[in-house]
């Protein structure tokens, strides 16, 4: 990856619409040029989608938490990350890492109502390898940088 990438990667995160030749233009390639790298980035993994901006608010969905999970144990078997990963099936959390510290895991759930919010918390608690939880509510952004600053 080099210089020329890099400033395709940033107007792409900047606006992901953002049409080829305007892209070409913008970078001063012409338009095969960059449709190659393009396709080179998207190939290598680098550019691994091209992704709407939602406003969660808008469509139903004000209520955003981050959950700091702990297991038992402190380490987890293959069986046991067969279960955490399981809650990729649940549709509102949409993110799942593994932690270094304190917490193993941490969720970020987007849902409608704080019902609902606890109902998944409810099941991630149901998992056995689970041994505590810590919930926080995100009240508002301050802000939000659109993909890895390059």
């Amino acid at each position: 990856m080099d210089l020329m990438d890099r400033k395709i990667l940033r107007l792409l995160s900047q606006d992901g619409r953002i049409t080829q030749a305007a892209l070409a233009e913008a970078v001063g390639l012409s338009r095969p040029a960059v449709i190659e790298r393009l396709r080179k980035l998207e190939k290598s993994g680098i550019i691994r989608g091209y992704h709407a901006a939602i406003d969660n608010k808008k469509v139903g969905k004000p209520i955003q938490a981050l959950v700091a999970i702990s297991y038992r144990g402190g380490t987890i078997s293959t069986e046991e990350e067969t279960a955490i990963l399981s809650l990729s099936e649940e549709p509102d959390i949409i993110e799942c890492y593994k932690m270094a510290g304190d917490d193993a895991a941490m969720v970020r759930i987007i849902t409608e109502s704080i019902e609902t919010l606890e109902q998944i918390l409810t099941r991630i608690r149901n998992l056995d390898l689970v041994f505590s939880t810590r919930t926080m509510i995100i009240l508002s952004t301050y802000f939000e940088k659109p993909g890895v600053q390059v």
